[in-house]
């Protein structure tokens, strides 16, 4: 595995890692059996929601299947793009799914609680 490939897997699986912990603690501060709110409308109402258990998975699940999509697009004896290049992909796909994940969760745990 190249180095560049290495950084970036790296990346990704504290990404992941980061999302779950994340998820379990979001999971926690709910009622067992709710429905966390999944879309909303221009009018802030609720469009559709999941049971809890799978609304904090969803957005975890889309960042794997993003990041394997891409390891399939990157051929790892490529040397089209720089290590750097890579790595600040990496970096930017990360911390921009974390920074979703912890939007998504705030706004649904909240939406929540206020009943």
């Amino acid at each position: 595995m190249a180095s560049s490939t290495l950084t970036a897997f790296v990346i990704y699986a504290f990404a992941i890692i980061v999302m779950l912990v994340v998820s379990a603690i979001a999971f926690a501060k709910v009622p067992k059996g709710s429905r966390l709110p999944m879309q909303w409308g221009f009018g802030g109402q609720v469009n559709w929601s999941a049971p809890a258990k799978w609304a904090v998975l969803i957005i975890p699940a889309l960042a794997v299947l993003t990041v394997g999509a891409l390891g399939l697009l990157l051929d790892e004896n490529s040397n089209s793009a720089p290590a750097l290049v890579h790595t600040l992909a990496a970096l930017i796909i990360s911390v921009t799914f974390i920074l979703i994940h912890i939007g998504h969760l705030y706004f649904a745990v909240r939406h929540v609680r206020k009943g």
